[in-house]
């Protein structure tokens, strides 16, 4: 390739970086409902509890935190959680996850969920399994922790499903922009232009 050439040829490139790529954002915290005073939502019941939000353009999500609460008595540790189209009648589940926690604690736990979310509301449904039907100290049960009801809504809306949303937090990142049309048109063009020249 002569050097006219290749100087068009990263001609091209740099104007097609210009037109429309862009670089991937940063992973940062999407929104975020943060722990309150300790109160927590019982969870002795079958997907009874859920956090709701709403995105207000596409995200890629990785992560989803809650923060879970166990008496010292219990051994039922496993909490089922996953990401749901709606809260009773869910036609899509984008995100499922088991995390395990120690008893007698507090603990702050991560769901993957590694997924391009379109704008639009989202509702995460926790679950302990087994745990409904078994023996429990009455007010002494596993819980979700609320939050303080003063939410991070940096890409989106925390809805209050519960009188006040569980303690939640999501991460991840804007979606990364893809090629314009122009600029796509502009590249191949550009190739095109310099098969020939090499030809001739």
């Amino acid at each position: 390739m002569s050097s006219r050439n290749s100087r068009l040829f990263v001609l091209l490139l740099q104007g097609a970086a210009t037109v429309g790529l862009s670089q991937p954002s940063q992973a940062a915290v999407l929104l975020d409902a943060p722990q309150g005073n300790g109160s927590y939502w019982g969870m002795y019941c079958i997907s009874c509890v859920a956090a709701s939000f709403t995105l207000n353009a596409s995200y890629t999500v990785s992560t989803i935190d809650v923060v879970l609460r166990t008496p010292s008595s219990t051994t039922f540790t496993s909490f089922d959680f996953s990401l749901q189209d709606s809260f009773s009648n869910p036609t899509t589940t984008f995100a499922s996850a088991t995390v395990t926690v120690p008893a007698g604690a507090v603990t702050a736990a991560t769901m993957s969920v590694n997924k391009t979310l379109l704008a639009g509301t989202y509702f995460l449904v926790g679950n302990v399994p087994g745990y409904l039907g078994t023996p429990v100290t009455p007010g002494d049960v596993d819980g979700w922790l609320l939050s303080t009801g003063v939410y991070n809504n940096a890409a989106g809306t925390v809805n209050n499903f519960l009188p006040t949303s569980p303690t939640f937090r999501v991460n991840g990142s804007a979606t990364s922009a893809v090629p314009e049309p122009s600029a796509v048109c502009l590249m191949l063009g550009g190739l095109a232009l310099l098969k020939l020249r090499r030809r001739a």
